[in-house]
């Protein structure tokens, strides 16, 4: 379905469907990715929808009680999401989820291989067939996370040092995304593993 609609469209559609919550594959996202890269729109998009999630359980029954729902079967949901919202932390769940799918599918405040010199912190090979090298330019303890495009932890190291770190990424090839997580920033890079 997300191959037919990018098709048709001339467009990733990943990144929505992701955000409706049907993931692609890491293959598939890496086969979208090289055949249509990522659309400014959509990407803009993303970043709308994080300035209209309601920060409050209050602020979203106001929106919920502007809505004409009479009839609506989903009416009790509702009621149950709105009493839930603040005590399960919804507002700041939906912002990391939406940041997630703006750093996986970037160029949206995301480190490219060509910005890698900036940030201190180097990856190769890129493509990989799994070995992983990661070089870091000072000491700190830094926390390795490589994920999925469906969100899922595929590897994680925490308190590694520098200035080299190597893994394996023993996962089906495609496009992986990992963290570099410094203590006071956070660097992604969009990992390819070929087979």
């Amino acid at each position: 379905m997300i191959a037919a609609a990018s098709d048709a469209q001339g467009v990733n559609m990943a990144p929505l469907f992701h955000f409706w919550g049907l993931a692609p594959s890491p293959e598939l996202a890496q086969e979208l990715e090289t055949n249509y890269g990522f659309n400014s729109q959509l990407c803009e998009m993303l970043h709308y929808y994080k300035t209209i999630v309601p920060a409050t359980g209050a602020d979203l029954q106001n929106w919920y009680n502007n809505l004409d729902h009479q009839n609506w079967i989903m009416d009790d949901r509702y009621e149950i999401y709105v009493a839930e919202y603040d005590s399960a932390h919804y507002f700041d769940s939906i912002q990391a989820q939406i940041d997630f799918l703006i750093d996986t599918y970037g160029p949206c405040e995301f480190t490219s291989t060509e910005e890698q010199a900036e940030s201190n912190i180097t990856v190769n090979p890129n493509p990989t067939d799994g070995l992983v090298n990661v070089h870091f330019e000072n000491g700190e303890s830094f926390t390795v996370r490589v994920m999925s495009v469906d969100g899922r932890i595929v590897f994680q190291q925490k308190n590694v040092s520098g200035p080299n770190f190597s893994f394996i990424l023993n996962e089906a090839p495609g496009l992986y995304i990992m963290q570099v997580n410094t203590g006071t920033d956070k660097v992604f890079f969009k990992i390819v593993k070929s087979n």
